[in-house]
């Protein structure tokens, strides 16, 4: 039996990717691998960083004014506002909600114990 163009043998399946230049098939283990764990500096950053994109676009609404406003501004603010209340109540965290007030974006802090 003739073999077909690219060297597959008749009836044989080629793989999506396979041959590619993507680099090799991922074996069983690593698609199936359980995500390894986030640590509290990630989560914090990751909490943060959705308060920042919230309170961009509630003052957008708000119609307030956003130039010169960027996230590591914004970091530095949260990082003391979290260091003084987690100081204030002896707390673990604290986790920021945005919301309006008075027709403008502003923070709620809630100290988190656990």
């Amino acid at each position: 039996m003739p073999e077909p163009p690219g060297g597959a043998i008749a009836g044989e399946r080629t793989l999506i990717g396979a041959g590619s230049s993507a680099g090799p098939m991922p074996t069983a283990d690593q698609v199936f691998a359980p995500p390894r764990p986030v640590s509290p500096e990630e989560e914090e950053m990751s909490h943060f960083r959705e308060v920042f994109t919230e309170f961009v676009r509630i003052k957008k609404e708000c119609l307030e004014p956003i130039e010169g406003l960027t996230f590591d501004r914004f970091l530095v603010t949260l990082r003391k506002n979290k260091d003084a209340l987690v100081s204030r109540y002896a707390c673990k965290t604290v986790r920021f909600q945005v919301h309006v007030k008075d027709g403008k974006a502003a923070l709620k802090a809630t100290p988190v114990k656990d």
